[in-house]
């Protein structure tokens, strides 16, 4: 898996823990051969992708954008790095935790899994917390 990892922020992230979290998602959905883009960015400007894209005018974790068509990219995962460390803290995890769950569903999104019923959501958090499993020893 080929990850291109774009840091927007002052806060420091391992990149190769990010590699790390979209290999082993790429190895447990059977998506391996694939490019995707990490992007971390502040409130100000996921606010303004989730406004402009989903139309919704507020603050979000993680946005997904797939690719069109290029059979090599995945595609895009957003992630808002303030968003992120905040939701750490309410849920007494690491950052790292936090960001390897967003990248996990940001990922899966990718791959086609979502979450609109109730069934598509129950099995896609099985999978976001066998993947994460695999990444975070608690």
């Amino acid at each position: 898996m080929e990850v291109n990892i774009q840091n927007l922020t002052q806060s420091e992230v391992d990149k190769k823990f990010i590699q790390n979290v979209l290999e082993k998602s790429g190895e447990v959905t059977g998506i391996e051969n694939k490019e995707v883009a990490v992007v971390l960015v502040g409130a100000n400007k996921i606010q303004n992708l989730n406004k402009r894209y989903r139309r919704k005018n507020r603050v979000t974790d993680v946005l997904s954008f797939g690719a069109d068509g290029d059979n090599e990219e995945l595609g895009d995962i957003v992630i808002c790095v303030p968003r992120a460390k905040k939701q750490a803290r309410e849920k007494g995890d690491s950052f790292e935790k936090e960001l390897a769950t967003l990248l996990i569903h940001g990922f899966l999104h990718l791959a086609g899994y979502d979450h609109e019923k109730k069934k598509e959501a129950d099995n896609m958090q099985r999978l976001e917390k066998r993947i994460c499993n695999c990444i975070i020893r608690h």
